[in-house]
């Protein structure tokens, strides 16, 4: 009976936080959903949105996949849920040239210490 939760608790979890997801992401669907309504003879504004829905949708899944089972079976919070599953997305996007220096700075928020060579030793 446990393992029937748990299976229920990672179901339900992961459709709540798809949809959680889908809505953090509407500044990079929702205008372009406006504005394909509005103007529904641009084909920019049909080919954007397509691009936003296929991008967003499948990340959306990928990260509820990850978070939901972080959440059901490790029992973390949303916000530790949603960080441990960024986190290999953004360890990989840490080594591209033009923007791995920023994104380091969330992986790694300490490097300014580790480069310098002071660490802290705990007992």
């Amino acid at each position: 009976m446990d393992e029937f939760r748990k299976q229920c608790a990672i179901f339900f979890y992961r459709r709540f936080l798809l949809l959680a997801y889908l809505v953090l992401l509407i500044p990079l669907w929702g205008p372009l959903t406006v504005w394909a309504i509005f103007q529904p003879e641009s084909i920019i504004a049909k080919r954007l949105l397509a691009f936003a829905i296929l991008t967003c949708v499948p990340l959306s899944l990928w990260y509820a996949h990850l978070a939901g089972y972080y959440m059901a079976v490790e029992f973390q919070s949303f916000s530790v849920a949603t960080r441990r599953a960024l986190g290999p997305l953004l360890l990989k996007l840490s080594f591209l040239p033009l923007v791995g220096h920023r994104i380091e700075k969330l992986v790694l928020p300490d490097s300014k210490d580790a480069a310098s060579g002071e660490q802290e030793w705990e007992d």
